[in-house]
């Protein structure tokens, strides 16, 4: 008889960040000239504003978040993997093309490294009344 593993999960931490998420094809440019005006070399991309703003925007409103739960004196779990789930609210298009930027974010906003983030989620969600944004939920999981 094969062994049976059960899992309990615990919500540490719920971000919500309103704004437009950077879907995966918007996340870079490609420079158009250099300084001197030469034309670009291959591969000379950078991050996209957009993707810069969301990224910024997911990050700052993590670090609040973390800092709530420091002051309940809670903490994330430290090397251990945590499951992530993000639901993008009244967006187009795919879910999953805009996890790239938003765990970025959340991971700088944590001040983790984001191969943690293991499983990850995503959903899409139209909700009238809302604005679009994003809510991601983190949690621990107890084996």
């Amino acid at each position: 008889m094969a062994d049976v593993i059960t899992t309990t999960e615990r919500r540490i931490l719920t971000v919500r960040v309103s704004g437009a998420p950077c879907p995966v094809n918007q996340r870079h440019q490609r420079r158009k000239r250099s300084a001197s005006g030469a034309p670009p070399k291959r591969g000379d991309v950078f991050l996209s504003p957009k993707a810069r703003e969301w990224q910024t925007i997911v990050a700052q409103s993590a670090w609040f978040q973390l800092a709530l739960l420091h002051n309940q004196r809670a903490h994330l779990p430290i090397g251990q993997e945590i499951r992530v789930a993000c639901t993008f609210v009244n967006v187009r298009g795919d879910a999953d093309n805009y996890l790239k930027s938003t765990l970025d974010g959340l991971a700088e906003g944590l001040q983790i490294n984001d191969r943690y983030f293991n499983p990850v989620q995503a959903a899409r969600r139209i909700v009238k009344g809302q604005p679009r944004g994003a809510i991601i939920e983190i949690f621990e999981v107890c084996s």
